[in-house]
């Protein structure tokens, strides 16, 4: 029953700054998953759900790249939270992870910042969302997605109900980017039927590259659910 399985298990493994190539994120991936295998064994499929297996996994600030991206994506089902910001998992990790998301209903926070995705990688992100509607909070900061990913994330945005927080800060996302990030989140004047994104209330866009005249847009449609302080000048 719960009670004897539950000694057995971890609700949160954080392992930040710890040198973890794709190797340890194999053998990370193998134990979650013998992990929810024990538990729907010992439960049956249904409690396994609630059982308490490992929720919340922190692996920020390692080396897993993309190969240990490719495997963790194999072992999402039952998490809730995954840090793997500042890893060097690139747009060829970001790809494995994105398709995994389009079958996951278990994830709720995910961050990748400091990964070096691009537009390449941003697509594949953007294309989950249209589709998964657990996820509630996105982190791609510090990235280089630019416009051309925003753009792409701001078509997908319009079919997502789910998504509560989106951070794009430090992107090198400029005014076309940010318009149509505002206007996935606000019809554009004289066309009332398009469809747009109504449940999203944090999208920051912090840091990156958005002229002063544009956030002034941005502010006076969309208010406080887009964050364009703090622009880079050059």
């Amino acid at each position: 029953d719960d009670a004897r399985y539950e000694p057995h298990c971890l609700r949160a493994l954080r392992l930040g700054f710890n040198g973890i190539s794709a190797v340890g994120a194999h053998s990370l991936s193998e134990a979650l998953n013998a992990a929810v295998r024990a538990a729907r064994l010992s439960l049956g499929d249904d409690a396994a759900r609630d059982a308490p297996c490992v929720r919340e996994l922190d692996l920020a600030c390692n080396s897993i790249g993309p190969d240990g991206a490719k495997t963790l994506a194999k072992a999402l089902d039952g998490l809730e939270e995954l840090d793997l910001g500042n890893n060097g998992i690139g747009d060829g990790g970001i790809k494995w992870l994105a398709k995994a998301l389009k079958e996951n209903t278990t994830l709720r926070k995910l961050i990748v910042s400091g990964n070096n995705v691009t537009a390449e990688g941003t697509f594949w992100v953007a294309e989950s969302l249209s589709t998964n509607q657990d996820l509630r909070h996105l982190d791609l900061g510090s990235n280089e997605i630019g416009d051309a990913g925003a753009k792409d994330i701001a078509e997908d945005l319009r079919d997502n109900t789910g998504l509560h927080s989106l951070i794009l800060r430090r992107n090198g996302i400029g005014d076309e980017g940010a318009l149509e990030l505002c206007n996935a989140l606000d019809p554009i004047a004289g066309d009332m039927h398009q469809k747009t994104n109504a449940y999203l209330t944090e999208l920051s866009l912090r840091g990156n590259r958005i002229s002063d005249k544009a956030a002034i847009e941005v502010k006076r449609r969309v208010g406080l659910r887009m964050d364009v302080e703090l622009q880079q000048r050059y």
